[in-house]
């Protein structure tokens, strides 16, 4: 990623909107981008905004239990 010092970033939180059924290839040429330097640690996609969670490599053995969730909001969600 340009402007990106892989070097000096521990995680990397990026997030997408109307970003559709391109997304898993979207994900896959992130993941090519940043390189062997960081690994995946969650992803969530929820209507048209998906989010994705990048960990330096040397955190490897500091992350454990990575849990997600996520709550619908929004105009249509409300129950009458």
């Amino acid at each position: 990623m340009q402007g990106v010092d892989h070097t000096k970033n521990d995680m990397l939180i990026i997030g997408t909107q109307e970003s559709g059924p391109e997304v898993t290839r979207w994900r896959a040429r992130l993941m090519k981008t940043t390189g062997h330097d960081f690994k995946h640690v969650a992803s969530r996609a929820l209507s048209g905004i998906t989010i994705v969670v990048l960990a330096h490599r040397r955190l490897r053995g500091r992350l454990s239990r990575v849990q997600t969730s996520s709550v619908a909001t929004g105009l249509f969600t409300c129950s009458h």
